[in-house]
């Protein structure tokens, strides 16, 4: 019998407290841990004369090439397998080498889907 496999996601939740200076909201710190931002943010109010506030952040998560290697290819393509997918994000890994004149072996290549349905890239490494 097949155990069904744990689901990885794609992205984890930041906090960032930003302070508001001239009209524009800017990032100051950041946290994964929502105690810690609020305790941050009471700082920031008492010690600043600019309004502060605490948003929540859907960011993606870093993942080491070994991970991705380690990973079932999901599809598999020309010269890339797609490791990773949710709807809107893809994170493929080569499989061309220095050898092969690429940049760096098996190179991470993360892609998003934009408003225009299209996979755009907005990561490599």
């Amino acid at each position: 019998m097949n155990t069904p496999s744990k689901r990885i996601t794609l992205t984890e939740t930041m906090y960032v407290i930003q302070g508001n200076y001239s009209g524009v909201w800017e990032d100051e710190t950041q946290s994964t841990d929502y105690k810690e931002a609020k305790e941050d943010l009471k700082s920031y109010r008492q010690n600043s004369q600019y309004p502060s506030r605490l948003i929540r952040r859907r960011v993606l998560k870093d993942f080491s090439r070994e991970f991705l290697l380690s990973l079932p290819t999901l599809h598999v393509g020309h010269f890339d397998n797609i490791k990773l997918e949710s709807k809107k994000y893809r994170i493929l890994v080569s499989r061309l080498t220095k050898a092969d004149g690429a940049r760096v072996d098996n190179e991470v290549i993360i892609l998003k889907l934009n408003s225009s349905y299209n996979w755009v890239e907005i990561n490599k490494y």
